[in-house]
């Protein structure tokens, strides 16, 4: 653990309080304690692997419900001890107090039986060498519950300097090799903060497979992808950052155009203004109420219904029956993606090989597309993404082995196209028909028989 220990005592010689370590923002502590903020009402076992002094671990305390308890492993007495003050003296630590304790020392000298649902690392794993990084993630699988879930921080400019460092020095195979193949196994989601400086990641990852039945327990993760702008209305990231360009463009144009003869020239700013405005409301994300009918299925996205069929089968989902739901998306619906129903992600396909016919037109159905299959409780169901002649960006933010709620947002499709739900059809029965309109996570498309 010596890199660890000369990376702490380089942070507690540099800051002005030990609480500063982290450049860590109030967004990023949400984002790496999403994985314990969804589940809401379920006894938590969380170990946080330190330093747990910053606002990850305030945030963690903040989430933590009436039966969570929580274990704290800091390397450095020095931090040991300011946190211990923080149990003691501040009125969120104080309440999880009783069911929280502080070890110093080694992560990997935890109790062989010791077992945890939540593992949220605070260091960023790519401060560390490779071999005290490979044996913290062995304790990781031994203690992590089967299904459990790890999260743990990664900084922009970490990342970066440690890819040149291995260039550099031809360390090919070595600790970025590591982390990256880790991440390609075992990642799930990963939340990218722009709101820090520097930018960061939050990395979940499961090393074995969720129950089905756990996507029914669990609300939607809080992710960094939708940014409020109101109470009930967000704008999604993609979004954000068109509006910013947009922003930028306006200002330069109206500082170009001041003092300028021409009307029109004066004008000219309206021209990126207005794109932007567009922009941010092709990306809006609604706030949106699910049913919370158990037996109800609710449409994926915003748009028209196209058809309601049985099909026998199905190139990636294989035989059926399916009943398969289709709904076209103009250019005006709203594009997040959302899951109709709670379940297991067990697999993302990629079609990448097909056309861009008119999403309303039935050769759509050969388009470029990619397919998101669900496990629940009541059998598989799939959720295809296609694209159309112009929308022909889809964006998939969940892989394999992350568990979704009913109505959680998962991706979107950019500048119209379609997106059609398989249900199996000996258990589920369509209460829409062709021509409906629906609202994505909210208008009930289907219900299990």
């Amino acid at each position: 653990m010596g890199h660890t220990r000369l990376f702490l005592q380089h942070s507690l010689a540099n800051y002005k309080t030990v609480g500063a370590v982290h450049p860590t923002s109030a967004r990023a502590a949400r984002a790496m304690a999403a994985e314990l903020i969804r589940r809401d009402g379920a006894p938590t076992r969380v170990l946080e692997i330190g330093p747990g002094v910053g606002p990850i671990t305030a945030q963690i305390v903040k989430a933590m419900g009436p039966e969570d308890t929580l274990t704290c492993v800091e390397l450095m007495p020095e931090y040991a001890e300011v946190l211990r003050r923080r149990f003691a003296d501040e009125p969120d630590f104080r309440r999880v107090a009783g069911r929280s304790e502080v070890i110093t020392g080694d992560v990997r000298e935890l109790a062989e039986d010791a077992e945890f649902d939540v593992v949220i690392a605070s260091v960023p794993f790519n401060t560390l060498g490779e071999e005290t990084t490979r044996g913290i993630f062995e304790v990781i699988r031994r203690v992590l519950r089967p299904g459990g879930t790890c999260t743990y921080i990664e900084y922009a400019w970490l990342r970066g300097f440690r890819q040149a460092f291995d260039r550099f020095t031809g360390r090919g195979g070595g600790h970025s090799d590591f982390l990256d193949d880790l991440l390609d196994r075992h990642r799930f989601r990963t939340d990218l903060v722009f709101g820090n400086i520097p930018p960061a990641w939050a990395h979940h990852l499961r090393f074995t497979d969720a129950p089905d039945a756990e996507a029914e327990e669990v609300g939607p993760a809080r992710v960094p992808t939708s940014v409020p702008l109101t109470r009930r209305m967000h704008i999604d990231r993609d979004g954000v950052g068109i509006a910013t360009g947009a922003a930028v463009a306006t200002g330069l144009v109206g500082l170009a155009g001041r003092g300028a003869q021409s009307r029109l020239a004066r004008g000219a700013w309206l021209l990126p203004a207005g794109l932007g405005l567009a922009g941010a409301a092709f990306f809006r994300d609604p706030v949106r109420e699910v049913p919370a009918d158990p037996e109800a299925i609710v449409s994926s996205v915003d748009g028209k219904v196209l058809s309601v069929e049985r099909l026998d089968s199905d190139e990636h989902l294989g035989p059926g029956p399916w009943l398969r739901i289709a709904t076209f998306l103009s250019i005006f619906s709203v594009h997040i993606n959302r899951s109709p129903v709670a379940g297991r992600v067990v697999e993302v396909i990629d079609r990448n090989e097909g056309g861009y016919a008119a999403a309303m037109k039935p050769a759509a159905e050969h388009n470029v597309a990619k397919t998101v299959v669900l496990q629940t409780t009541r059998g598989r169901v799939g959720v295809t993404q296609r694209t159309g002649m112009v929308a022909r960006r889809i964006v998939v933010r969940h892989g394999a082995g992350s568990v979704l709620a009913k109505g959680e947002r998962y991706g979107l499709i950019r500048f119209g196209s379609r997106t059609d739900v398989y249900l199996p059809a000996d258990r589920a029965e369509a209460v829409v028909s062709n021509g409906a309109v629906v609202h994505g996570g909210k208008t009930i498309i289907a219900r299990w028989r």
